[in-house]
């Protein structure tokens, strides 16, 4: 985990500066098996499989298949960065899918993805994440105000440096109006945070600093139209 994090993607001052094409040919980029390897092999995510054997447990996960249903939402939205990346807000879009434990809570698998400008260098860059959520609702009703909270992984493939991966925290609220009996519509706005560190490389290269570990955040707005098996 450790090596994916402290290669974090680089400052302004970084390798934006080489005039070598073959540089760019050589950039580290991180697979997307490189997330689920953040997601599975953190210890703060070995607490997941109990958690899911002590919900499968639990009264609620002995009702009927109509109390908690599986929901499936397409994501649209619009991402906002940490100021030290130096990349602009973009659209972003994604998948959801969710199953309710109670009337009141679901745990949730979403992905996303985003495609930012570096205000640097005017290069564009590959952003995605995994995330692992629950929400919880504050009212019952037709309109219904949530909180979520989860963990996950995620991914920056920059095309003129070296890529990186890190572990992630989120946060965030929403309302959810239910237009139907299967169909809802819902909005919210959601925080991420990770710690990452900062390189900066000359013009060959190679590694010239190295920043200590700070945390940054990631802001994204969602809306969702879902649709419940």
């Amino acid at each position: 985990m450790e090596s994916y994090t402290e290669s974090s993607p680089p400052t302004s001052a970084g390798p934006d500066s080489s005039s070598d094409p073959s540089e760019v040919s050589m950039r580290r980029q991180v697979p997307l098996r490189r997330v689920f390897d953040v997601l599975w092999t953190h210890p703060a995510l070995r607490a997941v499989p109990m958690l899911a054997l002590l919900l499968a447990g639990s009264p609620a996960w002995g009702e009927s298949a109509e109390k908690r249903p599986i929901r499936v939402a397409p994501l649209v939205g619009a991402r906002v960065f940490a100021d030290p990346l130096a990349l602009q807000s973009e659209f972003a879009f994604g998948m959801r899918v969710s199953m309710g434990v109670s009337d009141r809570v679901s745990i949730a698998m979403d992905a996303g993805h985003s495609s930012p400008v570096r205000k640097t260098s005017g290069s564009n860059m590959s952003f995605g994440e995994i995330r692992l959520l629950t929400t919880v609702a504050l009212l019952r009703g037709s309109i219904r105000p949530y909180a979520l909270a989860g963990i996950g992984g995620q991914f920056f493939n920059f095309y003129d440096t070296s890529g990186t991966a890190s572990l992630l925290f989120a946060g965030g609220l929403g309302v959810e109006y239910a237009a139907g009996e299967r169909w809802s519509l819902f909005a919210e706005g959601s925080a991420d945070a990770y710690r990452a560190s900062f390189t900066q490389f000359d013009y060959r290269g190679y590694l010239v600093a190295k920043s200590l570990r700070q945390t940054l955040v990631t802001g994204v707005i969602t809306f969702g139209v879902q649709y419940g098996f």
